[in-house]
């Protein structure tokens, strides 16, 4: 009882450090970025969901594996669904009256290529005072950019070139995402011109202008904020990145990940990666060249440790011609049992390693010509995995797939666990 009522002042003080430090952060944003501002466009959070958003800007993300399916839209990916008349929104420029329009007048995304657009034009028509500082400075907030290729971005006031940024890149090593997920947060990274104010007209009307340009399709930004102010502080605004490894280490009890690589496999069917396919021959030449095929990768197979707070990156197994796959610690983190096929061979078989790179031991288990996959711990001692050792294919396709066996962890004995009867035995092969 004791010890959950200090678990629970210990959760109370941990939520309040939490508020105070968020009401920390927003007065000091208030208090750096203090200075005349003439207007601000968005709040300055690393989001974008103030602004006018558009769907289905992913869809051109999904790209048909087989050509037959669209012809040579297969290399395009799907048409876009403009189901918010994004086309027709850019096909004019696009210009914001402060003080007139609202900030869902405001697109969220400014497209430099893509989507049937190219260089897109959004201004700002805004008053200016009569009495303006030596130097004024406009900002613009990002929340995220394209991934394909860094972006310049020109400045105009007044159809003159004020200044302009080049090879603007973000470099979240994440980021290219929020195009296609307007409602997230991204990472809060702020742009600055500084204006003279000769340029200005002075209690006026007056239009800045952004051209933003890049080589690469699809290329965009997403915008976080926009304002022109006389103090040259950029808004400090939180950082989602803050705070997460940290979290992250503390929950797992450690700073290592293990992981492993290895290449695609040959067939679109997302089970297609281990074995050949059955080898019935019919006489018919355009069926019989789809059987007897690999289907797994020989493209290099690696398995690593990962130091979350160093960097380092550890290869227990670095194999040019092999695949490692369907990696687990155990429950005491001492030791990796994952499935492996060793160089050139072609058949996936279990392994046990250290997790310091000592002691590779192939599983007792192993059958010549039988893949063994997916293995797990059991909190008994005995692991479980999958296996084609059944001899079964699905009845759809003539792919080899496997059931499930455990066995004890000491023992080469094997025992069959109840599998779906929606297979069909293709092969033959020993009890």
């Amino acid at each position: 009882m004791l010890y959950f009522f200090e678990y629970c002042i210990y959760s109370l003080v941990q939520y309040m450090i939490k508020i105070f430090w968020g009401l920390f952060i927003a007065v000091l944003s208030l208090q750096v970025s203090a200075g005349k501002e003439y207007f601000r466009i968005g709040e300055p959070d690393a989001m974008s969901r103030e602004f006018k958003t558009f769907e289905n800007l992913a869809d051109s993300r999904y790209v048909y594996q087989r050509s037959e399916l669209r012809g040579e839209a297969s290399e395009k990916g799907r048409a876009f669904r403009d189901v918010d008349n994004l086309i027709g929104f850019y096909s004019k420029p696009v210009v914001f009256e402060v003080g007139k329009s609202a900030e869902k007048d405001f697109p969220f995304i400014h497209i430099i290529k893509g989507w049937d657009i190219k260089n897109a034009e959004i201004s700002i028509k805004f008053e200016a005072p009569k009495e303006l500082p030596k130097d004024v400075f406009f900002r613009i907030g990002i929340s995220d950019m394209s991934a394909t290729a860094p972006i310049g971005i020109k400045l105009f006031l007044n159809s003159k070139e004020v200044g302009e940024l080049k090879g603007v890149n973000l470099n979240v090593g994440f980021g290219g995402a929020l195009a296609y997920r307007p409602q997230a947060k991204g990472i809060p990274h702020s742009l600055a011109f500084k204006i003279p104010t000769e340029l200005f007209n002075q209690g006026g009307e007056n239009v800045l202008k952004i051209v933003p340009y890049c080589s690469k399709s699809p290329s965009w930004m997403t915008y976080d904020y926009l304002e022109l102010t006389d103090s040259p502080n950029v808004p400090q605004i939180e950082d989602p990145r803050d705070g997460i490894l940290d979290e992250a280490i503390k929950s797992m009890g450690t700073e290592l990940v293990v992981f492993s690589t290895r290449g695609e496999g040959r067939d679109y069917h997302w089970y297609s990666n281990i074995g050949r396919t059955c080898w019935v021959k019919t006489g018919v030449p355009q069926i019989d060249e789809r059987f007897d095929c690999e289907m797994f990768s020989r493209l290099g197979g690696k398995l690593a440790v990962y130091n979350l707070k160093t960097g380092e990156i550890k290869y227990l197994i670095d194999d040019p011609d092999g695949c490692v796959r369907d990696h687990t610690v155990s429950f005491d983190g001492k030791k990796i049992l994952f499935s492996y096929r060793k160089g050139k061979s072609d058949t996936f078989h279990l392994y046990e390693i250290d997790t310091d790179g000592k002691n590779l031991v192939k599983l007792p288990v192993a059958r010549e010509g039988v893949n063994d996959i997916e293995p797990a711990y059991l909190p008994n001692g005995d692991i479980v995995f999958a296996s084609t050792r059944m001899g079964k294919t699905v009845q759809c396709f003539f792919m080899p797939v496997t059931g499930g066996i455990d066995r004890k962890i000491k023992s080469p004995c094997c025992r069959k666990i109840p599998m779906s009867t929606a297979l069909q035995t293709f092969f033959p092969t020993e009890g």
